[in-house]
């Protein structure tokens, strides 16, 4: 009896280390899916820091209680995956939805992104949206693209003026010849 106490108090402690520096947390219903499909899952989260844990619900419960992450109690109940997501907050979302494309539509119970419940019809929208590479991209691009005219703009007068002193020495050249 005391080794299985002991045993799941290292499981709560274990998932209250998983919330530390978690960005979006997704409880995902998962019936359906085959154990293959599952560990397909995994090991394609592993490359862009996500974590699949499937613990039980009470110990769950127990973990959650006083992390801010409360509203989650209400949908652990049957078999649920908890999704941890660690750098981009839309990362799950892309995995899962490149997922569920192939193969079984994984049941999205609930959705928390940074402490605030988010409503699990907006996932689509929330997937949809730039990382924070491609954000940075898209903001460098928007801020070279007009600064690249103006620098052709002030350039503009001397490159005529060594294109028009190019054009004389080439009329000379065959003039001279």
């Amino acid at each position: 009896m005391v080794v299985k106490l002991n045993s799941k108090k290292k499981v709560v402690l274990e998932i209250r280390k998983l919330l530390i520096g978690v960005v979006c947390i997704i409880v995902i219903d998962y019936r359906g899916l085959k154990s293959i499909q599952m560990m397909e899952i995994r090991r394609i989260s592993r490359g862009i820091n996500v974590k699949f844990i499937v613990v039980r619900n009470t110990l769950a419960r127990l973990a959650l209680i006083g992390t801010g992450y409360e509203s989650l109690i209400k949908v652990l109940y049957g078999p649920v995956l908890l999704v941890f997501s660690y750098d981009e907050p839309n990362s799950i979302g892309k995995l899962l939805n490149d997922f569920s494309n192939n193969s079984v539509k994984l049941n999205v119970k609930a959705f928390i992104f940074e402490f605030s419940e988010v409503n699990v019809a907006g996932l689509d929208k929330f997937v949809l949206l730039p990382t924070y590479k491609e954000s940075i991209c898209k903001l460098i691009f928007i801020f070279k693209f007009p600064l690249k005219k103006l620098i052709c703009t002030i350039l503009e007068p001397y490159v005529k003026f060594v294109r028009l002193l190019n054009i004389i020495l080439l009329m000379k050249k065959n003039v001279s010849i």
